[in-house]
């Protein structure tokens, strides 16, 4: 990281609003694979949904780093949640 810490939260952020639209893209991408029922066969089906969910998983596995990355970064932003509750 940089040291300025203020830029590496704002690419954190960006990051993770990057990851949030992959993720967001690969879940409505995979839940249209069901219009395709009739043109691909079941195998090769099953092999899209597969990969879909894998993908799902990882972006999902990147997403968390991020959040965790987030949260390292920012050390007193537990005492500003608890200021919000």
């Amino acid at each position: 990281m940089s040291a300025d810490p203020s830029h590496d939260a704002q690419l954190l952020r960006d990051a993770r609003a990057k990851a949030e639209k992959l993720l967001a893209g690969l879940v409505a991408q995979a839940q249209d694979l069901d219009r395709f029922t009739r043109q691909v066969a079941p195998d090769k089906l099953a092999q899209g949904r597969e990969a879909f969910a894998n993908a799902i998983a990882s972006a999902r596995r990147t997403l968390d780093g991020i959040d965790q990355a987030l949260a390292a970064s920012a050390p007193s932003s537990a005492g500003h949640a608890a200021l919000d509750r």
